[in-house]
């Protein structure tokens, strides 16, 4: 699967494990799901941001994207 919410309901359905972003598992605090292997984190790699094109880019988009990209850059 590919959308977080249905792997979330499917692990708490008991269908199996899921790895799932924490901020995306609200059913962690009420108890529905356990978090298996709490040492265990991934890096999912390069994240990427598309958009149409820079010639014409709604301003706040622009802003946005500048923000993430800034983020990224401190966090290396």
């Amino acid at each position: 699967m590919n959308d977080p919410a249905s792997m979330c309901e499917a692990a708490r359905l008991g269908l199996g494990v899921a790895m799932l972003a924490l901020p995306g598992v609200p059913d962690l605090a009420g108890g529905k799901l356990v978090r298996l292997l709490p040492e265990l984190h991934s890096d999912v790699g390069m994240i990427s941001l598309y958009y149409a094109s820079r010639r014409l880019l709604p301003a706040k988009t622009c802003v946005f994207s500048d923000f993430v990209m800034e983020n990224f850059r401190q966090l290396g």
